[in-house]
């Protein structure tokens, strides 16, 4: 009977593990990758000009162009296209959480491509002047040109989401994630239910406080040290080589932020978990001490 109890309070004490570190885990997403502040102020760290190198070195095919060619104007662009990136975001999420209709979200390329236009010139006419070319500015202005008239009819003037252009099965798959995301919030009452319902069972398994109270205690101190090593990993992951190897340069830092944003919002639980596992523990071993010493002096 003991061997078949203590199997159950280790499946049961196996889920509730599970669970807790769920709970953890959802709260992670709804603090980043829900939170809209905490992607604008993530999506701000990208660095749009070396994005943009990329793009202009396909164009200047039979040009060399030099390292790092934007780097003069890199805030002046990065600032222009994190301006836009925070809109496009904004409505985004205002959507999906229910606040605006899916037609409300618009990305405004040539008007976003024509204010980075001078900065582009610029820039890459100071870094070929630092580089000893001497290529003439008209000359490079009118390649520009050429360049841009071409970029501009690839793409169009603006971007809009229109229901009408959509199938069905798009619509349906829009409107299930926009459901699931404004459902997502109640992920934490269903897990808190069942975290109580576990715990309740191994109380009424063990028809002791003292060993309930123990046995809660490294149920609930497990995840906290299973947390602390996740809390490791995300703020190293960032930096490993096998990573870096795998994502553009232009999006190491924002990566390497957004894995510390996780680490960073694992720490409450994380720490909560440690604290109430230790106090459940010391209170079993309070109370066993008070009752070890009631029976000496029945004695």
């Amino acid at each position: 009977m003991e061997i078949l109890k203590g199997i159950l309070i280790g499946v049961l004490g196996f889920f509730l593990c599970i669970f807790l570190i769920s709970l953890s885990l959802v709260n992670v997403v709804h603090t980043t990758v829900l939170n809209v502040d905490f992607m604008v102020e993530q999506t701000s760290q990208i660095d749009f000009a070396l994005l943009l190198e990329d793009v202009l070195s396909i164009y200047f095919q039979n040009m060399e162009l030099p390292a790092h060619s934007l780097q003069s104007a890199s805030v002046e662009i990065n600032t222009i296209i994190a301006k836009q990136v925070k809109e496009i975001l904004t409505s985004i999420y205002a959507y999906l959480y229910g606040q605006n209709d899916i037609s409300r979200i618009e990305i405004h390329l040539h008007e976003l491509f024509l204010t980075l236009k001078p900065s582009l010139v610029n820039s890459l006419y100071d870094s070929l002047t630092k580089q000893g070319e001497k290529f003439p500015k008209q000359e490079l202005e009118k390649r520009f040109d050429i360049i841009w008239e071409q970029l501009l009819k690839e793409i169009p003037a603006t971007l809009k989401v229109d229901e009408e252009l959509l199938s069905e099965q798009d619509v349906s798959t829009i409107s299930d994630i926009r459901t699931a995301f404004q459902s997502f919030q109640y992920t934490y009452i269903g897990l808190i239910f069942f975290i109580l319902l576990l715990a309740g069972l191994v109380v009424f398994v063990n028809k002791s406080v003292v060993l309930s109270l123990r046995h809660m205690g490294i149920i609930v101190l497990v995840p906290g040290v299973l947390q602390m090593v996740l809390i490791f990993l995300f703020n190293r992951m960032g930096t490993w080589p096998a990573i870096i190897e795998r994502v553009p340069k232009y999006m190491t830092i924002y990566v390497n932020n957004v894995l510390k944003g996780f680490a960073s919002s694992l720490q409450l639980f994380t720490i909560i978990y440690i604290i109430v596992g230790s106090l459940l523990i010391g209170a079993s071993v309070m109370i066993s001490m008070g009752v070890f010493k009631g029976l000496k002096k029945a004695d």
